[in-house]
């Protein structure tokens, strides 16, 4: 499924809409070096097709982009990198 992820700078969101319904992945910018992840919203309707994880990549890259370093505080993020250990190097612990 090909997902058309956008960033809101200004709101430090980045979300995606299929069918209607907003999956949401919301940070915090901690200082000029680290973001926090502190929430990833995917409704039950579209569990189970990757959008977190597609959520997840766009906020990485968003970070290696502007040489941020992650810290993952969101239960779905934590669990992401657990599984994706190639990830852990661009995070800090929360």
């Amino acid at each position: 499924m090909k997902m058309d992820v956008k960033h809101l700078k200004e709101e430090n969101k980045f979300f995606v809409v299929l069918e209607g319904f907003e999956a949401s992945l919301n940070y915090k910018l901690v200082n000029e070096k680290s973001l926090e992840i502190v929430n990833t919203m995917v409704p039950n309707r579209l569990r189970g097709k990757g959008i977190g994880k597609e959520l997840i990549l766009s906020v990485f890259n968003y970070a290696k982009t502007n040489n941020l370093s992650i810290i993952p505080s969101c239960p779905f993020a934590v669990k992401f990198i657990e599984m994706n250990r190639q990830f852990s190097i661009f995070c800090q612990q929360a």
